[in-house]
């Protein structure tokens, strides 16, 4: 999650042999079957099975069909339920560094309103409490232990079915992360998306009050949408995303984070053949 998993999905639904679920991430995978995890991050999520199935039934010819739940590599029951379900499966991960990520993620939560606590130190005293609780959205450090999430997927997978990228790589060179990914999927690679746009930017509003008509929850919101049409809903992103600034994490949380992390980031150096010393900075 802020990983860059909005612009990969919206990279790949380009591809005229990828189907990308209209949902993006329907998290079916996350929990058992007899359990209603409710929101996940504040996505509601998809249980039922045959209604799962349903959101990939606009599939006609292409070779890869597909969604983008960031959950499945969090939760630990996804991995063995995909495995359970598909057989096989080729697995799309992108990293990032989990101190930014975790600001990140905060940051996010406070643009949509869901976040309560007054700032990034009180949120992050609340998340053993959100756990402990089952309440699925918050979990600002517990996400960014990637290499033992990692280990559990290649208990269940062959390495050859992963493919793991750092959020830098989408920022620094996206035509050869696409290419790489679309080589993986078997799918032509001389497709070039648009990458020029990045969508679902985190930030805090300048204007508070233009934000609460943009994202508040209201009765007459909740009837309008359905039946207003998609370049107004689009017109109304771009506005409130315009109206956000982003603010900088506090260089001593940082190192406060970076410390928590810092035996995961090592242990995933090696996992992923990568150098992370900046991860550490």
């Amino acid at each position: 999650m802020r990983s860059g998993t909005t612009a990969l999905y919206s990279f790949l639904d380009q591809h005229p042999d990828v189907f990308m679920s209209p949902i993006k991430e329907p998290n079916y995978f996350a929990f058992g079957a007899d359990e209603n995890p409710g929101p996940i991050e504040g996505s509601l999520s998809v249980t039922d099975r045959g209604k799962y199935l349903d959101l990939f039934a606009g599939a006609r010819n292409e070779k890869c069909v597909g969604e983008a739940s960031h959950s499945y590599l969090y939760y630990p029951a996804a991995i063995e339920r995909i495995e359970a379900e598909l057989g096989s499966a080729r697995l799309i991960c992108i990293l990032r560094d989990p101190a930014s990520r975790a600001f990140s993620h905060y940051i996010y939560h406070v643009r949509n309103g869901q976040e309560n606590a007054p700032d990034f130190p009180a949120a992050l005293d609340l998340e053993k409490d959100r756990l402990a609780r089952r309440i699925h959205r918050g979990h600002y450090v517990s996400r960014g232990f990637y290499a033992k999430q990692l280990r559990r997927v290649l208990e269940v997978f062959p390495r050859e079915a992963l493919r793991v990228y750092l959020f830098e790589d989408l920022g620094e060179r996206p035509a050869w992360l696409m290419q790489d990914i679309f080589r993986f999927l078997e799918v032509d690679d001389s497709f070039e998306p648009d990458t020029s746009i990045r969508r679902n930017p985190s930030g805090l509003p300048r204007s508070g009050a233009l934000h609460r008509i943009l994202v508040g929850r209201s009765m007459l919101k909740r009837r309008l949408q359905p039946i207003l049409p998609k370049s107004l809903y689009r017109l109304a992103t771009r506005i409130r995303d315009r109206n956000l600034v982003r603010p900088d994490l506090d260089p001593e949380i940082r190192r406060s984070l970076v410390n928590t992390f810092r035996d995961d980031i090592h242990d995933l150096e090696g996992l992923i053949d990568r150098d992370l010393s900046a991860w550490l900075a």
